[in-house]
């Protein structure tokens, strides 16, 4: 009895943790980062294998799983480094949200704390009669 009540406590603290996070689990959060991050040390292993093969002119000998045939082809570092680049923004993504979530600022070096300044003048007239709206109503 005490392992269901102990079960049930930390599923109630999960939940209630989601909620203020609005719906972000932040172990679920750190535990993508980390196997991104993981991946993306694979990736960069197999870019510069590819690189030093792609230099030397050599071709990628590819064993198919179901017929065990070898198939040669050519280091393609460009699709590698694209997948990096997938990865790498999919990490910095996750670690935006879970700083908003917990309150933060937005990290971006372009929006920095003040986050009018990535709105056209159209858009800054709106959010001020927005403003002006509330104020008027409040009243």
């Amino acid at each position: 009895m005490d392992e269901e009540k102990e079960r049930w406590a930390e599923d109630f603290i999960r939940m209630n943790t989601m909620s203020v996070n609005g719906g972000l689990d932040p172990d679920i959060a750190c535990e993508a980062i980390h196997r991104a991050l993981s991946a993306l040390k694979t990736q960069a292993k197999v870019l510069e294998d590819r690189s030093n093969k792609l230099l030397n002119g050599e071709m990628d000998n590819i064993k198919c799983p179901h017929c065990n045939e070898v198939v040669e082809i050519p280091c393609d570092v460009v699709k590698v480094s694209k997948a990096m680049a997938a990865t790498s923004k999919c990490i910095d993504s996750i670690h935006r949200l879970m700083a908003f979530a917990s309150g933060g600022v937005d990290s971006r070096p372009d929006m920095g704390n003040n986050i009018l300044s990535g709105l056209s003048d159209e858009q800054i007239t709106q959010v001020t009669s927005w403003i002006e709206g509330n104020k008027k109503a409040a009243k």
